[in-house]
């Protein structure tokens, strides 16, 4: 049976040990976070079971694109995401199948142990989490705290039609309760025109909330890439037309305001946008675009007024480019990951 590929962390010695970190120039410490072979460990956040949360309990499956947020209130509540491959049915032909919900991982004792749950809006029962996102498997976990202890997590959330995507949208979920208590999950991105539905996607989602204490605190800002792109290829399939999105939120998740745009400098697409915020409130976009002469340029934007608009685009830095898809599995090579019915 292969060996479990799961999710850890590392935690600083600061976390671990406050006070006494500098001093001794104690190391940090890795923990794991997926308890994804203990039959019941993932449990919904009202503490009962469902068959998605027992699947993913014992699959033992693969987490990937991970992301983690400190809680400013409490340091020592952490929370963690990832893509969790542990649906509970999957289709038997022998292809790559993106089957996966997003994990959502809570520890109060500063990284040492780790609760697990889901990301609500998938669809296993009746009893499931109450979401009108129609999500059935999500991608880009992307989270953040606020200064208040709430808990904001932003994600991918594909809507399927028979074998097609109708739509890609970007949800946010909120928490509050140092992330213990579901609230909400809304869309952040615009609904686009019909005609639109399938030849628009979204991908490629960060998250960022303002801590600091200016006017602006407890702003949530989403980024994401916002391009030409339809079933069956998936989202952005081709990287031109595409443009960076930044909503905001002001009321903490609740709604989003429209897009601000980001587009690449002399016309060339952007990707991989990333967010920050600024001890003064400002609020920084990174991204990169086309390259040129085998070297991508990375670029960086930024908004003083709380999201609104963005100034013109700075060049940060230029790197070579790596392929690496030198090192990507093949399909059938990918079959092989996992246990049981999914060795």
């Amino acid at each position: 049976m292969p060996r479990h590929v799961g999710l850890t962390v590392l935690v600083s010695a600061t976390l671990l040990a406050p006070g006494s970190a500098v001093a001794s120039g104690g190391q940090g410490r890795e923990f794991r976070v997926t308890p994804d072979d203990r039959p019941g460990s993932y449990l919904r956040l009202d503490g009962t079971r469902d068959a998605l949360h027992d699947a993913c309990a014992s699959r033992r499956r693969q987490q990937v694109d991970p992301a983690i947020a400190v809680n400013p209130r409490n340091p020592r509540m952490i929370a963690a995401g990832a893509m969790d491959a542990c649906f509970a049915f999957r289709n038997p032909a022998p292809v790559p199948q993106p089957q996966h919900a997003l994990g959502l991982y809570r520890s109060t004792d500063a990284g040492r142990t780790w609760g697990a749950s889901l990301f609500p809006g998938y669809v296993v029962s009746d009893t499931g989490p109450a979401s009108e996102l129609g999500c059935t498997m999500h991608a880009n976990p992307s989270l953040a705290f606020d200064r208040q202890g709430r808990l904001f997590y932003a994600a991918s959330c594909p809507v399927f039609a028979g074998l097609g995507t109708l739509d890609f949208q970007v949800a946010v979920a909120t928490f509050d309760r140092d992330g213990s208590r579901f609230v909400q999950a809304v869309r952040a991105d615009p609904a686009p025109p019909p005609e639109q539905e399938r030849v628009r996607s979204t991908t490629q989602v960060t998250l960022a909330v303002d801590t600091s204490h200016s006017r602006h605190a407890g702003n949530v800002y989403v980024a994401y890439l916002e391009c030409a792109g339809s079933a069956p290829r998936g989202p952005c399939a081709n990287e031109n037309e595409s443009v960076i999105h930044v909503v905001r939120s002001t009321d903490h998740g609740r709604t989003f305001s429209p897009p601000a745009v980001i587009a690449g400098p002399e016309g060339r697409f952007t990707s991989m946008p990333d967010l920050a915020v600024g001890p003064d409130g400002s609020v920084h976009v990174t991204f990169r675009s086309s390259p040129t002469a085998g070297q991508r340029p990375i670029w960086i934007a930024r908004s003083t007024n709380g999201g609104a608009t963005f100034s013109p685009a700075q060049l940060v830095a230029r790197f070579t480019t790596f392929d690496s898809g030198q090192f990507a599995l093949t399909p059938a090579e990918v079959l092989q990951c996992g246990d049981g019915p999914f060795a």
